[in-house]
């Protein structure tokens, strides 16, 4: 099976997992982590159908063959294998760890793992901001704003 189609279907299962968790935690401080798998399980079958749909074969015409679909083929998140497997096992850690170490902290571990790994961002200059800033709106809509009590957490308490 394709690499691609593999961290889509691994994307959704843990989608449902985080969903799963989050309604077994119940109440409001479920919230978030079942709002968050559902968000990962729909992109993933999102990116399944599309994936799909571009592995059909397309009719012959006079420039068969010459589109790329829009694509810069040069980017590595675009290209199936290694970046997709290891931030799928990022993600998995992020999701099953959430539960012993917090969703914040564990956001803080994650996110610039993640951009570090997939190569978007590898100046700790503008990561470790944005992390932060990222982690910290985190908490202002969902403990301050919403009043959503967050699963305990263990820097943030």
């Amino acid at each position: 099976m394709r690499p691609d189609l593999l961290t889509y279907l691994g994307v959704a299962a843990l989608g449902g997992y985080a969903m799963v968790e989050g309604l077994r935690l119940g109440g409001s401080s479920g919230m978030f982590p079942a709002a968050l798998g559902i968000v990962l399980a729909t992109a993933a079958v999102i990116g399944l159908v599309r994936a799909w749909r571009m592995s059909l074969p397309k009719p012959a015409g006079p420039d068969a063959g010459t589109d790329t679909g829009g694509t810069d083929d040069t980017h590595p998140s675009l290209h199936p294998g290694r970046v997709q497997v290891v931030g799928l096992l990022l993600l998995a850690g992020y999701v099953m760890a959430a539960e012993h170490v917090g969703l914040l902290t564990g956001a803080l571990l994650f996110m610039p793992l993640l951009a570090w790994i997939g190569g978007h961002e590898r100046r700790l200059q503008r990561l470790l901001p944005v992390t932060v800033l990222f982690v910290g709106a985190m908490y202002v809509v969902f403990s301050l704003l919403l009043r959503l009590p967050l699963p305990q957490d263990v820097i943030f308490g």
